[in-house]
């Protein structure tokens, strides 16, 4: 973290063997996860947990231009609405994205919303096993943000960037480093 920006340091990706995966969290499984930690070479420390798959819901919405609090009240209704249709309680956030106005007139809102069944037990995981989780975000988004503060971005250029995973694939799309 350096002033109030966190700045990518370093990654990892840990596949977690089935066997462990399916296991409900308990002490030999913190001790097994924090061993994978310690073998790629993180030590405790800050974290932010990247999200994907069929626990994760990302969509946009469209909004005709409303005063802040007006918008703050539509979206906390429209993530109730959602964690109601996906069966169980969820941990969201969303972000107004600034496109240009040829692409949309209106508000267009990027949306995220996790199951917490599934990433409650990983934050707690991986606090058990010494890291300081700042939060939780959608591969895709993680990606694009570590693209823009680490990439020369030419002006009009337009950039997919994709990670394609054994089980998910993560996509995101930037434009003058903007999503």
């Amino acid at each position: 973290k350096k002033g109030g920006v966190m700045r990518l340091s370093r990654v990892a990706n840990l596949k977690i063997d089935e066997k462990w995966a399916e296991r409900p969290l308990d002490s030999k499984k913190e001790e097994y996860i924090a061993s994978l930690l310690t073998s790629v070479g993180l030590k405790p420390g800050d974290a932010m947990l990247g999200i994907t798959g069929r626990d994760l819901i990302v969509r946009s919405t469209h909004l005709p231009p409303v005063p802040d609090w007006r918008l703050d009240m539509l979206m906390k209704f429209e993530i109730e609405e959602v964690s109601e249709q996906s069966g169980g309680e969820v941990s969201a956030d969303w972000v107004r994205l600034d496109l240009p106005e040829a692409v949309s007139g209106d508000n267009t809102i990027l949306v995220a919303l996790a199951k917490n069944q599934a990433l409650l037990p990983r934050i707690e995981g991986l606090k058990k096993a010494g890291l300081t989780v700042r939060g939780a975000c959608p591969n895709s988004i993680g990606m694009f943000h570590s693209f823009v503060t680490s990439a020369r971005i030419s002006e009009g250029e337009t950039t997919l960037l994709m990670h394609i995973g054994a089980e998910n694939t993560d996509i995101a799309i930037q434009k003058d480093g903007r999503l």
